[in-house]
């Protein structure tokens, strides 16, 4: 027992002492070879997807290697900035190179680049990166349908760029430059669209198809009627109509009404429309879905013309059905009588739906509705009325100021405004880029009038674009046909003063006959 205790005090002597042995910094500590970097761009960079080469000419210096890349293994990577890409946040773009030249393959997203330098020797990798935006010349900007002898062609204002940049004639070996008949382009930004990809459709003679999101090319597929659950060969598409909040889908032609909601009823028009409760027969229908141009209305109100009888009707809020306006027939019939001229939907009074019909005496009128929230519907007094101004029934073109109360009207080479709320009207004198005022266009034929009013809003790229909705389009093509592409667009800025000049924001020239113009947007 004695010789265990002993035993035990010696082993408990011994802890104590390794425990207060003094560490004399017997170690051998290696310096670490750190990688220094240089060359390397500053500044956000921009570049199109499949157009452009990306070339980048780094130097690194290791603290020991020096500049012998025989001790590294070198790795270029862009890496998304937010989120993901076609469901990945990393792309390789090269490997063991310090030179970077880089055909951009990479979809349209904010990434940053990296070179990743790994030290063979301690397997300790340094990277340094610079800031990447991928685009395509395509991704946003306006849209510029024209008719060449007959058939379509596609050109794009883009602004996904620094400078403003004209794509020129986008189908040239597509298959749709051989569509006969273009009539519209219809696009609305959807709250719901993958990636921003917001829908376009190319309307024509021929019938409708949805164009591919980033290139706007043809695809069999992407033809309107599969997505008809029941297709009808004679019908062909001469407006289509989309609401942001509620995903609601219209598409009307002059003979058919066809209406879907994707959040329900998925992708899918259901049955024809057009053929009111108790009757027997189908009615014609005007190229026109009235609306709100208030994208944010929910379950809005949804107007359309019958061409037969001659009367307005309305869409039934389940989407299953037309029937007559339901709102009191305070100051006019909805059984007008008349002939369909044109329909607009604006901003006024939260969302107004302004019609011009002309009577059997050639004479122009002027119907007021207020559309609002949940199929809410309401006649203007102050915007029925007759249209006695000068050459209104020879009118080929039309358009309502989003938020003033103006009329434009074309009539040959002139513009025609008229004030809905004073009642006067004038030719609109228009200020041309090199100071000129003039009261008409020389030389040429206005074919088209429209304000493109915007649904994202500030949210739309480039900053500030919100505020084209307000200018007034101006299609034209040169009177003598002496060229094919004689056509014309200029954006004008719209004073508030009904006393001074319009004057040119905009002007391009080099395509066909105008048709139409839609600013693509983007989230």
């Amino acid at each position: 027992m004695k010789r265990l205790r002993y035993t035990i005090m010696f082993i408990w002597g011994a802890i104590l002492a390794s425990g207060c042995y003094k560490d004399l910094g017997n170690y051998d500590y290696d310096e670490i070879n750190r990688i220094q970097f240089g060359g390397f761009p500053t500044e956000l960079q921009y570049a199109y997807s499949n157009v452009d080469t990306l070339r980048v000419s780094p130097t690194i210096s290791g603290s020991l290697a020096k500049d012998d890349l025989s001790h590294y293994f070198l790795k270029w990577q862009a890496v998304v900035k937010s989120g993901s890409v076609d469901n990945k946040t990393t792309f390789d773009l090269d490997s063991n190179t310090l030179n970077l030249e880089y055909f951009v393959r990479l979809p349209e997203a904010e990434y940053t680049v990296y070179l990743l330098v790994r030290d063979l020797e301690t397997n300790v990798t340094w990277r340094q990166g610079f800031d990447l935006k991928v685009t395509s010349a395509m991704n946003e900007g306006w849209l510029i349908l024209s008719d060449v002898e007959g058939y379509c062609r596609l050109d794009m204002v883009s602004t996904s760029t620094r400078e403003e940049e004209i794509v020129r004639n986008i189908w040239e070996y597509s298959p749709l430059s051989y569509r006969k008949g273009p009539r519209a382009l219809a696009h609305w930004a959807d709250m719901y669209a993958v990636a921003g990809a917001h829908p376009v459709y190319l309307l024509t003679d021929e019938g409708a198809v949805k164009l591919h999101p980033d290139d706007f090319s043809y695809d069999y597929l992407n033809e309107v009627m599969y997505e008809f659950g029941k297709w009808d060969e004679n019908f062909v598409p001469t407006c289509m109509r989309g609401n942001y909040s509620n995903v609601w889908r219209f598409c009307v032609g002059k003979n058919g009404i066809y209406a879907k909601d994707e959040m329900t009823s998925g992708a899918i028009y259901g049955i024809r429309l057009n053929k009111l409760e108790g009757e027997n027969e189908y009615f014609g229908v005007a190229p026109a879905i009235g609306m709100s141009a208030d994208p944010y209305s929910y379950q809005p109100s949804v107007l359309m013309y019958d061409t037969t009888n001659r009367r307005f009707v309305q869409m039934a809020a389940n989407l299953q059905s037309m029937r007559m306006p339901t709102a009191p027939e305070t100051y006019f019939p909805y059984r007008t009588g008349k002939r369909f001229v044109y329909m607009t939907g604006t901003l006024h009074n939260g969302g107004e739906i302004f019609t011009i019909l002309k009577d059997d005496a050639g004479k122009c009128w002027l119907y007021g509705l207020k559309a609002g929230n949940f199929a809410e519907l309401s006649q203007v007094k102050e915007h029925y009325l007759q249209l006695d101004i000068p050459d209104i029934e020879k009118a080929t073109a039309f358009a309502v100021h989003p938020v003033l109360y103006y009329l434009f009207y074309a009539v040959g080479d002139k513009i025609y405004q008229y004030d809905i709320t004073s009642g006067r009207s004038r030719v609109l004198p228009v200020t041309l880029a090199d100071g000129r005022v003039v009261d008409h266009l020389d030389g040429e034929t206005i074919s088209m009038l429209k304000f493109n009013v915007f649904v994202l809003g500030t949210y739309s790229k480039p900053g500030g674009s919100v505020d084209m909705q307000y200018r007034l389009i101006v299609g034209s093509e040169k009177t003598s046909k002496t060229e094919s592409l004689g056509g014309r667009v200029r954006m004008l800025n719209i004073a508030t003063s009904l006393d001074a000049s319009a004057s040119v924001y905009r002007d391009y020239d080099g395509f066909g006959k105008v048709v139409d113009v839609v600013y693509r947007e983007r989230k």
